[in-house]
Order: structure tokens, then sequence, then C-alpha cells
């Protein structure tokens, strides 16, 4: 059975602070057994589901990774903050950099503003050694190129919330602004 699990919760547990914007913002450690033998590559996102639907994008992915190897059987704590990824895996930018937050541009940490969410991390082992996306695709993008390759998958869920630091001003607007901006690009 392919699992996903983490070092510092459990799944549907809280997620400790030192992985929020309330504490380090670090990425928690993660580790996978049971991937399919025939796997020549993985991909990892983590999402919010519970993000406000009218304040962000409709999909709002906190990290994405892919092209890890099939050798890779874990990630270290701080890996998508500062600590370096393993070789050869990639990482697109998340949605709060396409939003124009840049302070975290591979690990955004979870900071609802509102109430408990539930932050997704899903464990995609694929047929292919490669994703064949560009290095800034959109999430949309890489989900595209992703479920047609997915052998198998697996899920951990953490929750955390509500963030006790809240988002500065400037911040909120910058991010709002751009996703009006889209909004009315498509409807134009």
């Amino acid at each position: 059975m392919f699992r996903l699990e983490s070092g510092s919760f459990s799944h549907g547990q809280d997620i400790p602070e030192k992985h929020t914007a309330d504490g380090a913002a670090t990425s928690p450690p993660l580790q996978w057994t049971g991937a399919p033998t025939t796997t020549k590559s993985l991909a990892l996102a983590m999402t919010d589901p519970d993000a406000i639907p009218t304040a962000t994008p409709a999909i709002y992915a906190h990290w994405v990774l892919y092209d890890i190897p099939p050798t890779v059987t874990s990630l270290m704590e701080r890996a998508g903050s500062d600590a370096g990824l393993p070789p050869g895996i990639r990482q697109l930018p998340n949605t709060a950099v396409t939003l124009g937050i840049k302070e975290w541009p591979g690990y955004f940490p979870p900071w609802p503003p509102d109430a408990s969410h539930r932050y997704t991390f899903t464990l995609y082992a694929l047929a292919e050694d490669t994703l064949p996306i560009k290095e800034n695709a959109s999430f949309i993008q890489f989900m595209r190129a992703v479920l047609p390759l997915t052998i198998s998958s697996a899920t951990l869920v953490g929750l955390y919330g509500p963030a006790r630091r809240r988002m500065p001003a400037a911040l909120q607007l910058k991010a709002f602004s751009r996703i009006l901006l889209r909004r009315l690009a498509c409807r134009i």
C-alpha cells in the first residue's frame, strides 16, 4: 500500500506551528513507502481546499514538486524552505508567488486567516521519468500533466488555523488586486 506520512503530524491532526506562518515556516518532513514498482518518478502537491474562494484562486497550491526520482523516499524538514531539495527534484512557484507574495518561493506555509483549514499533501506515483511542463507552469497545468500519468497516489492531511499572525494589509491588497484583475480578464 502506497503511504505518505510525516514525523511531525499524523493524518487528520494539527500541523505543528513551526511549519506555519505563525512559526518558522519550515516545510515538514515527509516520508513514503509502498510506491508501485513501475513508478518512474513522483510528484507532490500541497493544497488548501478550504481557501476562501472569493479571495483566492480556485485551488491554492502551497507547495508543488515534480521529477522526484523513485529512489527518493523522503524529504527532510526544511527541504522546501531553506535546506534544499535532493538532486533532480524540480519545484514550481506556489500560488502565493503568482499573487505577488514572494517571501516563501518554494513551500508556502499554512496561513489561514479565518478558521482551521485542511492542508492536503498528495504524492503521485507517475509512469514517466519527467513531467512535460515548463518550470513556471501553473498548478492547473501541473495537474493536467500529472493526472494522465498517475499510477497511484497517497495523501496526508494536516490541519491548522486560524493563524495568529495576520497577513500585512499591503500583501493582502497586492494578492487581491491580482486575483481581481485575472477574473476580470477572464470575462472580457
